[in-house]
C-alpha cells in the first residue's frame, strides 16, 4: 500500500498553498492507481513508459540485479498497458519526452488544465531539496546513495539517458524483452 498518510498530507499542503495541481511522482504508486482514484477523486495520472532494457539497466546499477528490473517493468508495462486509454490517464513515452521536452510539456499542461510557461522547462535554475537532501552532489544510487542520487537528478536539465542498456545488459537480458509478454509490451509501446 502506498503511504497514504503521505498522499493526505500533500493534499492538505496543496489546498493551504491554493494551488490547483499537486503532482507527485512515486513510481510504485502505479500499482495503487484505484486506491488513489478512490482516495483523491478527479485526480490525473501521468504515466511515462520507458525502454524496458533502459530500465532493467538501471536497476541493475543499483541492485547489481537485472532480473528485478526486468520484473519491475513488466509488471509496470502490464499496468500501463490496462490504463492507457483512460480518460484520467496520459501516458508518454520517456524518450519521446527527451526529443521534444516543450511538445511534451505542452500536452501535460493541457491535460492537467494549466497554461504552459517556459520557465518550465528551467526549472533546474531553481534548485530544489529531496528528502532534505540539497542535490548538490550526484550520488551513485547504490544503497543509502539512492537519495542523494533522486535529489542530483531533479535538479539536473532534461538528459538523455537513452541506450544505457547497450553497454550494461547482457545480451540475454536484452533479448529477453524480445519474447513472450515482455516482448509483446515493448511492441505495444512502440520499441523494438
Amino acid at each position: 500500500m502506498p503511504p497514504w498518510g503521505m498522499l493526505r498530507r500533500l493534499r492538505r499542503e496543496t489546498v493551504a498553498s491554493g494551488r490547483r495541481v499537486l503532482v507527485e511522482k512515486t513510481p510504485d504508486h502505479l500499482k495503487h492507481i484505484e486506491h488513489i482514484r478512490r482516495l483523491v477523486p478527479g485526480a490525473q495520472f501521468i504515466i511515462t513508459i520507458r525502454d524496458g532494457r533502459d530500465v532493467a539497466a538501471s536497476i541493475a546499477h543499483r541492485k547489481h540485479s537485472s532480473s528485478s528490473g526486468v520484473r519491475r517493468w513488466q509488471a509496470a508495462a502490464a499496468i500501463t498497458a490496462r490504463e492507457v486509454n483512460a480518460p484520467d490517464v496520459l501516458c508518454l513515452r520517456y524518450e519521446d519526452f527527451v526529443d521534444d521536452p516543450i511538445g511534451y510539456v505542452r500536452r501535460i499542461c493541457a491535460f492537467v488544465g494549466i497554461p504552459y510557461l517556459r520557465e518550465m522547462l528551467d526549472f533546474h535554475r531553481h534548485p530544489v531539496r529531496y528528502n532534505g537532501r540539497d542535490g548538490k552532489q550526484k550520488g551513485t544510487g547504490v544503497g543509502g546513495d539512492h537519495q542523494r542520487l533522486r535529489s542530483w537528478q531533479i535538479n539536473q536539465p532534461i538528459f538523455d539517458g537513452r541506450g544505457r542498456w547497450k553497454h550494461e545488459l547482457s545480451t540475454e537480458v536484452a533479448a529477453a524483452f524480445n519474447v513472450g509478454e515482455l516482448g509483446s509490451l515493448m511492441r505495444q509501446f512502440g520499441y523494438s
